[in-house]
């Protein structure tokens, strides 16, 4: 899960390409101090869902004058997309790195008494796993 932020919006992106919106208020307090209270938090939707006119549309139940909020809308799907964009990536290279290693521990075990322990369902629970960590680490 990672959280985007901007000024008064908040963008939840889960592991599962879901994304959330929230929206806040600030507000000053004469000491100086910004308190940021959360106004609405929708449920997520999928990413291909999650664009401008959603958001739009989220703010204009909220405030008659949704425009001010533009360039934060702009923002947060920027970075939206870059976010995505950056796990999308990670799976990739994953793949790739995964499969070398891999090669490369069975080509390093051969008659080792290690690869026997490798065999089959154990051997692909071992890759999964290391394909995890890999895409974990990388993103």
């Amino acid at each position: 899960m990672k959280k985007i932020n901007t000024k008064n919006l908040t963008a939840i992106v889960y592991e599962d390409g879901e994304v959330k919106l929230q929206i806040f208020s600030n507000q000053k307090h004469p000491t100086g101090y910004w308190s940021k209270d959360l106004i609405k938090s929708n449920f997520a939707i999928h990413q291909d869902k999650f664009n401008y006119d959603y958001i739009k549309n989220e703010l204009e139940e909220l405030f008659d004058e949704a425009e001010v909020f533009t360039s934060q809308i702009e923002e947060l799907l920027h970075k939206v997309k870059y976010t995505l964009s950056i796990d999308d990536l990670a799976e990739q290279i994953s793949e790739v790195v995964s499969e070398q290693i891999q090669e490369t521990i069975a080509w390093q075990t051969e008659d080792n008494e290690f690869a026997s322990n490798l065999e089959g369902d154990e051997y692909l629970e071992f890759a999964i796993e290391l394909r995890n960590k890999i895409v974990k680490k990388l993103k």
